[in-house]
């Protein structure tokens, strides 16, 4: 029964937790690390991967290499099960959050945070394996995040 959900209940967060681990129990094994915070407004939650403690300044890094043949089958079976959206971007008074509609995944592309830490791509060029094709090498990594909502009915 712990299965089963109202139609206007949100996410369960520690189903959701499970779900991830065990999807990528592989590369958690390996030193990574998955973070889930809660208590995000609204209907959507972020899912974030990183080697170590992602707040810490003292970030490891890693390649799409080492984590895509884990990480792109997690993000199948998201999509089947929820909603893949865009972080989107803070108002002019910083507190509420536009969410975007396009399924992106965020990645973090320098081990501090700044307004070019981050670069997003179309879940279809993350599935089908073709996000650095530009980059005359694979930059490194600091962390991948998702935000997921629940699909539409």
């Amino acid at each position: 029964m712990k299965h089963l959900k109202r139609y206007n209940e949100s996410l369960d967060h520690d189903e959701l937790e499970d779900f991830v681990e065990s999807c990528l129990a592989y590369l958690l094994d390996e030193g990574f690390h998955v973070f889930i915070p809660r208590g995000l407004s609204g209907d959507s939650t972020a899912i974030w991967l990183a080697i170590s403690n992602q707040y810490s300044a003292n970030t490891s890094s890693f390649t799409w290499d080492q984590i895509k043949d884990h990480y792109i089958p997690l993000l199948k079976l998201l999509s089947n099960r929820y909603d893949i959206i865009g972080f989107g971007n803070s108002s002019s008074n910083g507190r509420s959050i536009e969410m975007d509609s396009t399924a992106q995944i965020r990645f973090r592309l320098q081990p501090e945070y700044s307004s070019d830490a981050f670069r997003d791509f179309p879940l279809y060029k993350v599935v089908n394996d073709t996000l650095f094709g530009s980059y005359s090498y694979e930059p490194s990594l600091y962390s991948v995040g998702i935000m997921i909502k629940e699909k539409s009915r």
